[in-house]
């Protein structure tokens, strides 16, 4: 475990400056107040995790805790009262709760609840009971979520039950209500409830034939669906989303602290399938801490579930048995301090998300009371905390393979590389190829997918479509293969529309090679039928962030030199003139065939992700800005690419020289590739673009796919003799 930071002085530290910086957001109220813009779930929610933070800093003393206490008292007395069942309102002038979102505030914040309760008088007491038992009918007798009445538990989100994180914080929360309530006379079938919710939150098909008893009755009993496929993806809002696997962690994270602080029970199926779940995202968990988001995220970069990370690796710490998942804690610590720096003015966020605070200050202090909730909770479980010893090294802990072929999805990690694919991204279709310490490097919105503008009044990841995927493991790597159509139904002025099935076609295949350090790319893009209107394309689309956790500074080596990009201070495409660049220590990317350049698209305006939340420098290979005319059935992308973790500085050079930008002899509608590495390994990539068979001229070892046998649309990778 890491010693070199305090978590908990730490903590308090930010915490102090932040409450600070937040006064000017205080709302007086009805002779109370609270934190923030009044109402809605996001607010209430926001309020509570203000409660939660002033509670805590009320708790640690110093001469400010009269006030820190004075205003989590206000803040919680003002919510309780806004509640269904306090009689009163929010001052947007409406009622919280009796939503299926309602009690995710109170489920953060419940500890503060603990350390206020010598302050509280009995009305309070008695407003609390109010709200749990309240809460709990409507859950029992009522609940809905998205117009479905009862609990529902799906794989797919579009089949609209795919809810397994509230699934579990409403099982919690009726847990949690029972053992405050025990005399109640509906607290027996609270608990009922409670088992009910959580059965069905991280649960998979195998637990519709599970005899196990679970309170009493049979878990598939009480599973009506698989939540999560075999393999523990989650398509939480249509996506792999790493994110909300974090959420449901950290919610039985947060009740198994609670009643451990409390003395209270927690359910046996809090537990449920936690462990398998943990074992996969630890392994989307850079080394510093940060989330590695492998499927995409709609959120801001390094916020909301990045903090919700937080108790999930306390309980991976402590209840299942992760000696390393508190570097974790460590890791994200040193990056809050970081930006916390960098904003200046006591706040998390209000330099970064400047913007965003602008044009929308709700979201805003949502996402700041995330951070300030989830340092509340390190300060407030900790100490009571028992992480298991850390034996052997952090980064081989967390290697090996994970995949999901019915979700798209496959990821190999290694001390030098974390390689990982999925189809079913946010978006659709992204890739990762780096090194797995530094997640200052990750922005994965489209990452190494070629790119592909059309004339478009509103662009958007609707314009794409996911036609076919195939996948394959190996030892040490893995190679994925399909086509997506583009621009699809894409508007531009006067009338004009694209078709809805696309005005182009993307071929790819992704191979994470066996040598622990490298993946190689061939993409294809050709129109279809009718003419398309272009903006710019691009192969590679490697995103390199470049904000203020690596200095608002990137220098990238290229055959003519050191590139100094400084944040925000160029627009448009920048020609490298060089096949080859060093992104970063041990990082490289090198333009194979298709191309003459790598060149740096650059934007003066954040722009990682929808609400631009990150600068970010893309690398692309073969690329071209400017509007165009493109004729039907017409190449607009022929190209492929090679990134390499780890290796020295002239890594990069060295292996460009080792590959010419030419293509093996192949069939027309076949991309044949062969890469050479220092050292004498080679490995040839094959991509079949068209509908029929074909036999190719290849000898080797076959790693993945068919071999010599291409199926249409097919692909296969070979390790070449030496």
């Amino acid at each position: 475990m890491r010693t070199d930071i305090d978590p908990v002085h730490t903590s308090l530290e930010l915490l102090h400056a932040w409450a600070e910086a937040m006064e000017p957001w205080w709302l007086p109220w009805q002779g109370q107040g609270l934190f923030g813009c009044g109402g809605g779930h996001w607010g209430v929610q926001a309020a509570w995790r203000h409660v939660a933070a002033t509670a805590v800093l009320a708790q640690a003393g110093g001469p400010r805790a009269a006030h820190w206490r004075s205003r989590s008292l206000c803040g919680l007395r003002a919510l309780l009262t806004g509640h269904h069942s306090g009689g009163g309102r929010m001052p947007d002038g409406r009622r919280w709760g009796h939503a299926w979102i309602g009690i995710l505030g109170i489920e953060r914040a419940w500890f503060a609840i603990r350390l206020l309760r010598p302050h509280l008088q009995p009305e309070d007491h008695a407003a609390i009971d109010r709200l749990l038992a309240d809460e709990a009918a409507w859950l029992c007798d009522d609940y809905e979520r998205d117009g479905v009445r009862g609990i529902t538990s799906t794989k797919w989100a579009r089949d609209r039950g795919n809810h397994g994180e509230s699934n579990i914080w409403n099982g919690c929360f009726l847990w949690r209500a029972a053992e405050a309530l025990p005399q109640h006379p509906q607290a027996a079938a609270w608990r009922q409830r409670a088992h009910d919710f959580l059965c069905n939150g991280i649960c998979v098909q195998a637990d519709l034939d599970d005899a196990r008893p679970v309170g009493g009755r049979q878990l598939r009993q009480r599973v009506v669906g698989p939540g999560f496929f075999d393999h523990f993806a989650f398509d939480h809002h249509g996506y792999l989303n790493v994110g909300y696997q974090v959420i449901c962690l950290s919610n039985a994270a947060m009740l198994h602290f609670d009643a451990r602080q409390a003395g209270a029970s927690t359910p046996e199926s809090l537990h449920h399938h936690q462990a398998d779940l943990w074992n996969v995202v630890r392994r989307t968990v850079f080394a510093d801490g940060r989330l590695a988001r492998i499927g995409g995220d709609t959120r801001v970069r390094y916020a909301y579930c990045q903090e919700y990370l937080v108790p999930a690796a306390l309980y991976a710490a402590d209840h299942l048995g992760d000696g390393h998942a508190m570097d974790i804690v460590h890791g994200w610590l040193r990056t809050v301090q970081r930006e916390a720096v960098f904003s200046g003015d006591g706040t998390f966020y209000r330099r970064r998300l400047e913007d965003l605070a602008a044009r929308s200050p709700s979201y805003w202090l949502r996402l700041e009371s995330d951070r300030a909730g989830s340092l509340a909770q390190l300060v407030a479980y900790l100490p009571d905390a028992r992480p298991a010893p850390a034996a052997g090294d952090a980064e081989r802990s967390r290697a090996g393979s994970w995949a999901e072929p019915e979700h798209g999805a496959m990821l190999e990690r290694g001390p030098q590389r974390l390689a990982a694919f999925a189809w079913r991204a946010q978006g659709l279709a992204q890739g990762m190829c780096q090194p797995p310490q530094d997640g200052d490097l990750a922005e994965w919105e489209g990452n190494l997918v070629g790119r592909v503008d059309f004339a478009d009044l509103k662009p958007g990841p609707e314009r794409r479509k996911l036609l076919a995927h195939d996948q394959a493991s190996f030892p040490g790597g893995f190679l994925t293969w399909g086509r997506l159509a583009l621009g699809c139904g894409s508007a531009a002025d006067e009338g004009w529309h694209g078709p809805a099935d696309g005005q182009a076609v993307h071929h790819l295949a992704i191979a994470a090679l066996p040598d622990g350090r490298s993946m190689i790319g061939i993409e294809l893009v050709r129109t279809g039928g009718t003419v398309a209107l272009l903006r710019g394309a691009g192969a590679l689309h490697l995103n390199l962030p470049n904000d203020c956790f690596n200095g608002m500074e990137r220098t990238l080596r290229t055959a003519q030199g050191d590139l100094r990009l400084q944040a925000g201070s160029g627009e448009g495409l920048v020609p490298l003139d060089s096949r080859w660049a060093g992104l970063a220590p041990g990082w490289s990317c090198i333009g194979l065939h298709g191309g003459t350049t790598l060149a740096v698209d650059r934007s003066r305006q954040r722009r990682g992700g929808h609400l631009r939340s990150l600068h970010v420098e893309e690398v692309m290979w073969g690329a071209w800005q400017g509007p165009r005319l493109v004729q039907p059935d017409s190449v607009v992308l022929d190209a492929s690419w090679l990134v390499r973790c780890g290796g020295e500085d002239g890594d990069a050079a060295a292996c460009a020289a080792l590959n010419p930008a030419v293509l093996l002899p192949a069939p027309p509608a076949v991309r044949l590739v062969a890469v050479r590495l220092p050292g004498s390994a080679s490995y040839v990539l094959a991509l079949n673009t068209g509908p029929d068979a074909v036999r190719l001229p290849l000898t080797g070892h076959v790693l993945a796919g068919t071999g010599a046998e291409l199926p249409g649309y097919g692909a296969t990778l070979l390790a070449m003799d030496a």
